[in-house]
C-alpha cells in the first residue's frame, strides 16, 4: 500500500537518495539513528541536511497547527482500572482499627509503591493507542518524561521526603484534575526534595567532575599506534554493544581484519558470524609512562575520522558524567520526590562511594576471599546471611541476596551477592587489568541508574584513570621508588622486562603463576587463575611469560581525590587535593617538574606558547625545560 504524503515527500526531499526510507519513525531514536548515519556518510552535508529537516519540521508545526490540548488530558481508562481496585483497599486499611499507625503506614506504602511502575507503563500504552499530543511530545525527545507525563494524567501515589523516606500519605489525582489539599501537602515534601536535589547534587557533582579530570586528564592522544606487545592486548567486549561503534578491532573477527573501524553494521555482521566477544583497541589495554595513548585507543568519536594526536580524551569523558549527573540532579526538582519501588544501586551517594572506596559503603557485597566451593549459605542470628566459601565464612547485611548456591566454585574476588563490589578488595583480588573490567560495568550500571547514562568508551578512558596505581613492595625499592610507595602503574610497566626465571609456558601450565607481560586486558602482576588461563586461550595466546612470585609492586586502589597526590611530576600534584602532604613528599625526594608532558598543569604554569606542540607531540609544553 502506498503511504506517500506531503511530509514523507519534503523529508524525502531533505535527505540523500540512499538513506530515504518507506516510512520515518521520527522518535527520539529513530532520529537519533538517521542523523548517526548522516555524519557516517555524508560529513560534508550534515549541517546542510540538518538544517532541511528543521525546516519541514517548523513550516509543518507552523501550517498544520500541531499543539496539545485539554482532550489529550481526560480521564484515563487505563488510570481507573488500577486505582479502583487500589482505592478499595487502600479504604480497608484505613477502616482496620485493629492495626497501628505504624502498621497502616507500612500498608498504605505497601499497597502503593508496587502500582508506580505499572501505572506508569500502561498509560503510555494507552497514550500510543491514543495518539495522545501529550505522547508525541515525549517520545520526539523535545520535553518530559514518562514520570511526567504519569503526573499529569495518572497519579503521583506516594512521594519521598528530602532525607528519601516514603511518605505514608496517598496522592491519587492527577494534576489535571487537581490535587486535593493534602495531596498537595504531601507534595510539598516532594517538591522541597527536588530543590534540596538541585542545589546539593550540582555542587557535588560538579566535586566529582574535579576529582575525576585529576585522575584522567593525563589520557591525551600522543601517538599513532599502541606500543608493540609479544601477544594480543585489547578490551574483550559484546559485539552486541553498540557502544562499540567507533572502536579499533584488536585482532581480526569473522571477515574484518585487525583495525578495522567498527560500525552497527560490521558489529551485526560479527554478531551473525556467531562470535559473542571482540576485542578492541582501549585505553584500559595501553600502557605508557605518561598517560598517552594511540589513535586506534581513542578511536571515533565527535570527529568525521579516527581522534588526532593532541586530542585530551580523559577530560572530556569525565566531564561527560558530572554533567549528566548534574542534568539528573535538575531533573529531581521535575518528578518532585515521586518514591519508587526500584531496588537499585543508584544515586551520587553511591557513585562518589565508588570513586572514594570507603571503608563503610552499605552497598558493597562481599568478594570470596579465596578460591574453592560455596560450603554452606546460612542465615546470620544478627540478620542477614553468612556465605563459606572453603574455610571463610563471608557476611552479607541483609539487604543483599546471594547470587551463588551450596556446591558453586568460584575464584578469589568473585562477587558473592547482588551488591557493589568494594573497589579496593576487586583491584586487590582481580589485579588492574581485570579489576578495571569488572569496575566499568559496575560504574555504568550505577550511572546509568542514576539518571546518567555514558557512553561506554568515556567510561573506559575514566576507569583507566582511576584504576592505575600499584604500592612498591620490593625491598630494595623500584628505581627512585622506595618501599610502600604508591606510582603510577603504567610508570611502573613501562618497559617492563619479564625477570630472567620467568617461565613462558602456555595458560593453563600458568596457573597459581603471575603474569609478567599483558595479555589481552590483564595487567602484569596479575594472577593466572583457571578463569583467566581459559579466556586467553579462547582468544588464541598460546602461551605467556609469569612467574611463582608476584613482581615489586602490587596493585593498589587510589582514592579518587588523590588523583593527582602521587603523580611524578610536582606541578600537576599541587593541582589536586591534600596537597601540603604531596609537596613535603615531593621537596624531600626533590621532584622535577617537566612542562613538556601529557599534564597541562605545568605547561600552563609556564605560562608561554601553551600547546605550541600539542598536535605533534600530544604534549602541552612549549619546549621549555623541566625543573
Amino acid at each position: 500500500m502506498d503511504t506517500t504524503n506531503v511530509g514523507k515527500l519534503l523529508v524525502d526531499d531533505a535527505l540523500p537518495e540512499d538513506l530515504r526510507k518507506p516510512e520515518y519513525a521520527f522518535d527520539k531514536a529513530g532520529m537519533h539513528e538517521l542523523m548517526r548515519q548522516v555524519a557516517e556518510k555524508y560529513p560534508d552535508q550534515y549541517r546542510d541536511i540538518l538544517h532541511k529537516l528543521s525546516e519541514v519540521g517548523r513550516d509543518s508545526v507552523y501550517t498544520t497547527g500541531a499543539s496539545v490540548s485539554l482532550s489529550g488530558l481526560r480521564s484515563s481508562p487505563a488510570k481507573e482500572a488500577i486505582m479502583g481496585p487500589a482505592r478499595q483497599q487502600l479504604a480497608q486499611i484505613v477502616n482496620n482499627d485493629k492495626l497501628s499507625d505504624k502498621d497502616r503506614e507500612k500498608a498504605i506504602v505497601d499497597t502503593l509503591l508496587p502500582l508506580n511502575q505499572r501505572l506508569q507503563d500502561d498509560l503510555f500504552a494507552e497514550a500510543k493507542h491514543e495518539n495522545n499530543p501529550y505522547y508525541l511530545q515525549l517520545i520526539s525527545g523535545a520535553r518530559g518524561k514518562k514520570s511526567d507525563y504519569n503526573s499529569l494524567r495518572g497519579a503521583d501515589l506516594l512521594t519521598a521526603d528530602q532525607s528519601g523516606r516514603v511518605i505514608p500519605i496517598p496522592i491519587l489525582h492527577s494534576y489535571a484534575e487537581g490535587l486535593d489539599p493534602v495531596e498537595y501537602w504531601a507534595g510539598m515534601y516532594g517538591q522541597r526534595k527536588g530543590g534540596i536535589d538541585v542545589k546539593d547534587s550540582t555542587a557535588q557533582s560538579g566535586y566529582l567532575g574535579k576529582k575525576l579530570v585529576n585522575a584522567t586528564h593525563r589520557i591525551v592522544v600522543t601517538k599513532e599506534k599502541p606500543d608493540e606487545t609479544r601477544v594480543l592486548t585489547g578490551l574483550p567486549v559484546s559485539p552486541k554493544d553498540k557502544d562499540s561503534v567507533g572502536a579499533i578491532l584488536a585482532k581480526s573477527a569473522g571477515e574484518y581484519p585487525a583495525g578495522t573501524l567498527l560500525t552497527d553494521k560490521i558489529l551485526k555482521d560479527i554478531d551473525k558470524n556467531g562470535e559473542d566477544e571482540i576485542v578492541v583497541h582501549s585505553p584500559m589495554a595501553e600502557q605508557t609512562e605518561d598517560g598517552g595513548i594511540s589513535r586506534l585507543a581513542a578511536g571515533k568519536r565527535d570527529r568525521f575520522g579516527l581522534s588526532e594526536i593532541g586530542d585530551n580524551i580523559g577530560i572530556p569523558a569525565s566531564q561527560s558524567i558530572s554533567e549528566k549527573l548534574s542534568q539528573s540532579a535538575l531533573g529531581s526538582k521535575h518528578i518532585s520526590g515521586v518514591a519508587n519501588i526500584k531496588k537499585e544501586n543508584a544515586g551520587l551517594d553511591v557513585i562518589q562511594r565508588l570513586v572514594e572506596a570507603p571503608e563503610h559503603f552499605p552497598e558493597a557485597g562481599p568478594l570470596a576471599e579465596e578460591d574453592g566451593v560455596v560450603n554452606a549459605i546460612d542465615d546470620a542470628p544478627q540478620g542477614g546471611r553468612f556465605i563459606t566459601v572453603g574455610k571463610t565464612r563471608h557476611y552479607a547485611h541483609s539487604d543483599l541476596d546471594p547470587v551463588v548456591k551450596v556446591g558453586d566454585r568460584v575464584e578469589a574476588g568473585d562477587s558473592l551477592t547482588d551488591g557493589l563490589p568494594h573497589p579496593v578488595d576487586l583491584v586487590r583480588h582481580k589485579g588492574i587489568g581485570e579489576a578495571r573490567r569488572l569496575y566499568l560495568k559496575y560504574f555504568g550500571d550505577v550511572l546509568r541508574a542514576s539518571g546518567a547514562p555514558t557512553h561506554r568508551r568515556n567510561l573506559e578512558a575514566v576507569v583507566s584513570g582511576l584504576i592505575n596505581h600499584a604500592v612498591v613492595t620490593d625491598p630494595d625499592g623500584i628505581g627512585d621508588h622506595v618501599p610502600d610507595d604508591v606510582v603510577s602503574y603504567n610508570q611502573l610497566a613501562h618497559g617492563y622486562k619479564p625477570r630472567p626465571d620467568a617461565k613462558l609456558s602456555s595458560p593453563s601450565s600458568a596457573v597459581g603463576n603471575y603474569l609478567e607481560e599483558p595479555a589481552l586486558h590483564y595487567t602484569i602482576g596479575t594472577k593466572v587463575t583457571r578463569k583467566v588461563a581459559d579466556h586467553l586461550k579462547r582468544h588464541g595466546i598460546q602461551d605467556v611469560h609469569s612467574h611463582p612470585e608476584p613482581p615489586g609492586f602490587s596493585p593498589h586502589l587510589q582514592r579518587g581525590i588523590l588523583g593527582v597526590h602521587s603523580d611524578p611530576d610536582w606541578q600537576t600534584a599541587l593541582s589536586g587535593f591534600y596537597t601540603a602532604s604531596s609537596f613535603q613528599r615531593n621537596l624531600a625526594r626533590g621532584a622535577v617538574s617537566d612542562p613538556n608532558s601529557t599534564s597541562y598543569v605545568p605547561a600552563a604554569a609556564a605560562g608561554t606558547d601553551f600547546g605550541k606542540h600539542l598536535k605533534e607531540t600530544g604534549t602541552y609544553g612549549p619546549d621549555l625545560p623541566g625543573s
